[in-house]
């Protein structure tokens, strides 16, 4: 149970830090010190890859399609929007790394909610103490 609400505060922490980078203007103090990790791909991929992966995990049914489409949506619009942002450049080019990020968080949280499930279904099953799970 820990873990589970271990990885939600994770999740916040990760949209507020999209939703804070989303609205900084680009004269900002802040701004300029993380624009080196904003400009960065991998770091886009990685974010929304674990901002959708993270529910799958957490919540054990009902996380279907929705809320990767809307987080798709959020992504294209908050990546459109930061283009009205006084300083900031054309980050259009953003979208494609979060959108890849989304699809990668679709399949791993998927895969890993599976394994959850078969390790719980194991461990019902076979009541061995010296025996460990991952998950």
């Amino acid at each position: 149970m820990q873990t589970n609400s271990r990885l939600r505060y994770l999740w916040y922490v990760l949209m507020c830090g999209i939703l804070l980078m989303a609205i900084l203007p680009g004269s900002s103090r802040m701004y300029q010190v993380v624009s080196a990790f904003d400009s960065n791909r991998w770091v886009h991929f990685l974010v929304y890859g674990m901002i959708v992966a993270i529910p799958f995990v957490v919540r054990r049914r009902g996380t279907g399609l929705w809320l990767p489409l809307g987080i798709v949506l959020a992504a294209i619009v908050i990546e459109l929007l930061q283009t009205a942002m006084p300083g900031s450049n054309l980050r259009a080019h953003n979208i494609f790394p979060d959108l890849f990020g989304v699809g990668a968080g679709i399949l791993l949280g998927l895969n890993l909610r599976k394994i959850r499930t078969i390790a719980k279904s194991e461990g019902e099953l076979i009541t061995d103490d010296s025996r460990s799970t991952l998950l």
